[in-house]
């Protein structure tokens, strides 16, 4: 028998573990609430200087000598010393976890604040209303009393781009220079010429995706004889038409309109959606937009490019909007296919990075991975251990079975091989007309095998007699 040896508790060691128990009892917690609190109001330093503090206070009011800052046991100053580098730990874990939680809530709060600030940049509502909208919303997240945005976009365009923004190919298109000259004529404000213009777009002429084919001048055979076309015609018409009047215009291209499919809560932009539009610069006011196409199909821009065109106009089937079915048949189909791009081709490290931090690993370096794929690949391999270890055990072994296989193994050897489909009964008829000498210890062994894994025999001594009758049975 092995002995356990009994080894002595060192009593220097033993005065110091009772020593930082006495501490702990009552006056550590009251200092290391008094780190926390530091640490809340003041950060890391006001945190650690609260630590010091304390190691100080619990050198001079409750070390022996009391009052002096001089220590009489060696077991006081390990005590202290484990008190100073605990509460310096706490007070930088503390200070750590709440500036880790405010930078969390800043952030949240600046996308929040972008969030609604994009929201109403895309609404289409005018700049200056906008900014005012948002500098309000800066008061209580800020705490400021008062907060004023003022944005001027294009007051002080330079020479050069004005200029750009007036030049006109002066042989072609006659008709549409002489009218924009003869607009600046009868108007001596800026806006009057666009009133007019717009005003024209809207009584005379027509939005459609099938436009005539035009000639060598497009403008003068659109605005004055075909005068049917889409945004990209009324764009060039009028900044052919403004800038002969002398307001320097530039043409925008891009998308309007959209689609919101709330199964995945995003916006579907298509090639449909493809728009032109102009801007003009007005004195003190810089760049304006100005959409011809308003003027002639407000619904256009309103709804969308499947409400503005007839029904005849070629329009992909999917987009228009007036086929219920099929339209929640599209937005079902392209959530899937979004889904697909943003979880399966678009799984970028960011995106790694942000499922990780969801499921609570906030620095996902590689180190952390690795513990954590070995971890669940741990769990994973115990799991189907677990579960293979329990069929094993479920699974019953028949020793009747087995006695019967290793008699059927016996014979095979000599030639006798059992059939696939032979029963027992039939089986040892077989044996018995091929080895007569055989018949007797056959017909024992199959009565007992009968016996008992088809008819009622459930003793022991059977099983053992039969076990028996195997191990001396040969061929």
């Amino acid at each position: 028998m092995s002995r356990v040896a009994k080894l002595p508790l060192n009593p220097d060691a033993k005065r110091i573990y009772w020593r930082l128990i006495a501490y702990a009892k009552p006056y550590w917690p009251m200092f290391l609430l008094g780190v926390v609190a530091a640490a809340a109001l003041g950060g890391l330093w006001a945190g650690l200087g609260s630590s010091l503090l304390g190691f100080l206070s619990l050198n001079y009011f409750f070390t022996v000598p009391r009052h002096t800052f001089r220590v009489a046991h060696e077991e006081d100053v390990v005590a202290l010393v484990v008190f100073l580098i605990v509460a310096g730990v706490v007070g930088w874990l503390f200070s750590r976890t709440l500036e880790a939680r405010l930078r969390a809530e800043r952030r949240e709060r600046e996308a929040r604040l972008l969030g609604y600030l994009a929201t109403k940049v895309l609404s289409g509502e005018p700049l200056d209303r906008v900014l005012d909208d948002f500098a309000g919303s800066l008061l209580e997240p800020l705490r400021l009393a008062r907060c004023e945005i003022h944005a001027r976009f294009g007051e002080t365009e330079g020479r050069f781009a004005l200029n750009r923004a007036l030049q006109i190919p002066s042989r072609f298109n006659p008709r549409a220079q002489e009218l924009g000259r003869s607009l600046r004529q009868k108007h001596a404000d800026d806006e009057g010429v666009i009133s007019e213009m717009l005003g024209m777009f809207r009584r005379d002429f027509v939005y459609t995706l099938e436009p005539p084919l035009l000639g060598e001048h497009p403008v003068d055979e659109f605005l004055f004889s075909t005068r049917s076309g889409f945004c990209e015609h009324y764009a060039s018409a009028f900044a052919v038409v403004m800038r002969a009047a002398g307001i320097p215009t530039r043409i925008v291209t891009g998308y309007q309109g959209g689609e919101i499919n709330a199964l995945g809560n995003y916006l579907i932009v298509r090639q449909a959606d493809a728009h032109a539009w102009t801007e003009v610069w007005l004195k003190d006011r810089g760049w304006v937009r100005v959409d011809p196409t308003f003027a002639v199909a407000p619904v256009r821009v309103d709804t969308g490019i499947s409400a503005a065109v007839p029904r005849s106009d070629p329009l992909p089937l999917m987009v228009r909007t007036n086929f219920e079915f099929l339209r929640q048949a599209r937005l079902t189909w392209d959530y899937m296919a979004n889904s697909w791009n943003q979880w399966v081709l678009g799984y970028t490290p960011e995106r790694q990075r942000g499922l990780l931090a969801n499921a609570g690993v906030d620095d996902a370096t590689w180190e952390k991975l690795t513990a954590i794929l070995f971890v669940l690949a741990g769990i994973i391999v115990a799991m189907l251990t677990a579960l293979a270890l329990r069929q094993l055990k479920s699974r019953v072994r028949d020793p009747v079975k087995i006695a019967y296989l290793r008699y059927c193994d016996k014979l095979r050897r000599k030639g006798l091989t059992r059939g696939p489909a032979e029963g027992p009964v039939d089986y040892s008829r077989r044996v018995g007309q091929l080895r007569p000498d055989l018949t007797p210890a056959v017909a024992v062994i199959t009565r007992l095998y009968v016996a008992l894994r088809y008819g009622t025999e459930t003793s022991a001594t059977a099983l053992v007699e039969l076990q028996r009758r195997v191990r001396q049975f040969t061929a």
